[in-house]
């Protein structure tokens, strides 16, 4: 199997992580193929044919890049908080103050 594609355990895992337990289905629809001619494929031990691959890695490039942002949006979203929580916290000495 050449270095430089998928292997039939990483569009597997992959799919996996992308569509849940049912990834056959939503990746075969995903590549406007049926789901038994993709379970034959990769059943087949023969190297990933570029029918798949090839879009195979636009749908990687998408999940990345909408994981991305969910990832942006909540760093952002945890700074807010950690900033609210720096500014609302007192000293322990002021604090100590206040509640004698």
């Amino acid at each position: 199997m050449p270095s430089d594609d998928f292997s039939h355990e990483e569009i597997v895992e992959y799919a996996t992580t992308f569509y849940g337990n049912d990834w056959r289905t939503l990746l075969a629809e995903n590549l406007n193929m049926t789901r038994k001619q993709l379970v034959l494929i990769l059943a087949s031990g023969d190297p990933v044919p570029e029918s798949i691959t090839v879009p195979f890695m636009s749908l990687v490039e998408s999940h990345v890049q909408a994981q991305a942002e969910v990832t942006r949006k909540i760093e952002k979203r945890l700074a807010v908080i950690r900033a609210s929580k720096q500014k609302n916290k007192q000293p322990e000495a002021e604090h100590n103050r206040t509640l004698g």
